[in-house]
């Protein structure tokens, strides 16, 4: 009886593997690859979108595996209720092991550096900076700790009355830092 049931057991069993709810992805993969740890995809945004396709039918808890390296986005990486869990499962998006710490950045290598005097210059066009890292080291940005005077705090921003800044070179591109916290808008006087 019992042998039976085991071969009884073994016919009937549904592969373990039928659908596949673990995906790998690695800076050094293809999105065109299928996402196995061998052929692991390379951004996280492909293994999302097939996370995607099985979510809703899935039977069990589903799995991203993020190898060691990183990871350089080009826009946000953003996640909706497409990309929750279904049916009592967890979409889990991981590091491949406790010891692997994978770095998504959204940050650009700025390039075309030159000395100017004690400082060091480069265009990086429009594209916004609040931190700057040099070898690996945060940077410190140009600053004026001198104080600016009095301000007011209004609907808009901050309005003030010092006549320095309405002599900077472009006074609409500062930015104000109060207690480490940036204020956007500035209105000035």
């Amino acid at each position: 009886m019992t042998v039976y049931l085991t071969q009884f057991t073994q016919v009937f069993k549904p592969k373990a593997n039928s659908i596949n709810n673990e995906f790998y992805v690695s800076p050094l993969g293809n999105d065109a690859n299928d996402g196995s740890t061998n052929l692991p995809f390379k951004t996280i945004d492909r293994a999302r979108q097939e996370v995607r396709k099985i979510n809703k039918t899935t039977v069990s808890d589903i799995f991203v595996y993020i190898k060691n390296g990183i990871y350089n986005l080009d826009a946000p990486l953003v996640f909706n209720s497409e990309d929750s869990g279904f049916n009592d499962h967890y979409v889990r998006y991981i590091s491949e092991s406790p010891s692997v710490r994978p770095l998504i950045s959204g940050g650009k290598i700025i390039t075309g550096w030159a000395q100017s005097g004690n400082m060091w210059r480069t265009n990086i066009g429009d594209f916004p900076i609040r931190q700057l890292y040099i070898n690996g080291q945060r940077g410190v940005r140009a600053r004026d700790e001198s104080g600016l005077g009095q301000f007011q705090t209004t609907a808009d921003g901050l309005v003030y009355s010092d006549d320095r800044i309405s002599k900077l070179q472009n006074p609409g591109a500062i930015e104000v830092v109060i207690n480490n916290s940036p204020y956007e808008k500035t209105v000035l006087e």
